[in-house]
């Protein structure tokens, strides 16, 4: 019943993951593994992974991020990078943490 349903076949056969009860879209990992998107009564395509990860994969997402549109000449690969990303707010929040964690040390000192 649920359009945004997404499922993830992928890590083994023991263990499948779903949007339905976060709805939230499965974690991507370096396997790839496949996604099954029930509005589209198929498997969602590399783009499509990368556009869930907040990549500016059309022009009017880049135009938005005022970046430009994320080339995407090998569509084969489009998921082997979408495995090894995290999403672009996550990566921004990262980034935040780590820059808090320095302080100014006097030259000299430890």
């Amino acid at each position: 019943m649920d359009v945004d349903l997404v499922y993830y076949l992928g890590d083994n056969e023991h263990r499948k993951c779903w949007s339905a009860t976060s709805g939230r879209i499965p974690t991507l990992r370096m396997a790839g593994g496949l996604m099954w998107g029930v509005k589209e009564n198929r498997f969602l395509t590399g783009r499509e992974k990368l556009g869930s990860l907040g990549f500016p994969i059309t022009p009017k997402t880049a135009s938005q991020m005022k970046v430009t549109e994320l080339p995407l000449a090998d569509v084969k690969r489009c998921s082997l990078i979408a495995g090894n990303c995290m999403h672009w707010s996550a990566v921004g929040i990262m980034q935040l943490i780590a820059l808090s964690c320095f302080k100014l040390v006097a030259p000299g000192r430890p």
